[in-house]
């Protein structure tokens, strides 16, 4: 593998990886993670562009690991259990003052990250979050890893099996939603 691995390592990429792990090939991830063949191997490929090196090899009797996928292999299923164990150690916050006590996640110095987080909590200034980066996609890898609590849009939330929705009444921002089309559509 390529000593200069790529950062921005998409989670999809990796849940197929592990599905590929633990169903021995590509046809049985795609049915457990219900999607199509080429999607799985188009994820596989992306992860290994990321990481400079093939993590399988096919066989006739099924996909075959490389060295380099065993040890990434433990690392992924940390980032899959670590959210709800980040609960169980810390607790279950019900109100924003029991978020006080929590590890968080949060901006560095996107000026309109900031602004949200200070309206949602006033009183916490940005030092006290155990992550700070202006990296929404780091933010999110964060959070599955189980370091701290921070904010998701649901919809990329609920793609994500191991994160538990808090404060359901907490909304921070409505995003507005532009879609552009041709015309004759």
């Amino acid at each position: 593998m390529s000593t200069r691995p790529r950062l921005d390592v998409a989670w999809d990429d990796q849940r197929a990886f592990l599905a590929v792990i633990d169903g021995g090939s590509l046809p049985e991830a795609a049915r457990r993670l219900g999607l199509s063949q080429p999607t799985v191997r188009a994820r596989i490929a992306a992860l290994e562009a990321a990481l400079g090196g093939a993590l399988f090899t096919c066989a006739v009797n099924g996909t075959v690991l490389a060295k380099q996928a065993l040890a990434l292999a433990c690392h992924v299923r940390a980032m899959q259990r670590a959210s709800e164990a980040h609960l169980a150690d810390r607790g279950t916050p019900t109100t924003i003052a029991d978020l006080y006590h929590q590890y968080l996640t949060g901006p560095d110095r996107s000026r309109d990250d900031l602004v949200l987080a200070a309206r949602a909590m006033p009183d916490l200034p940005p030092e006290r979050f155990v992550l700070r980066t202006d990296s929404h996609p780091a933010q999110l890898a964060a959070i599955r890893a189980g370091l701290g609590i921070g904010a998701v849009q649901v919809p990329v939330a609920m793609q994500s099996d191991n994160l538990v929705r808090l404060l359901r009444e907490l909304q921070l921002e409505a995003l507005e939603t532009w879609i552009v089309m041709h015309e004759d559509l």
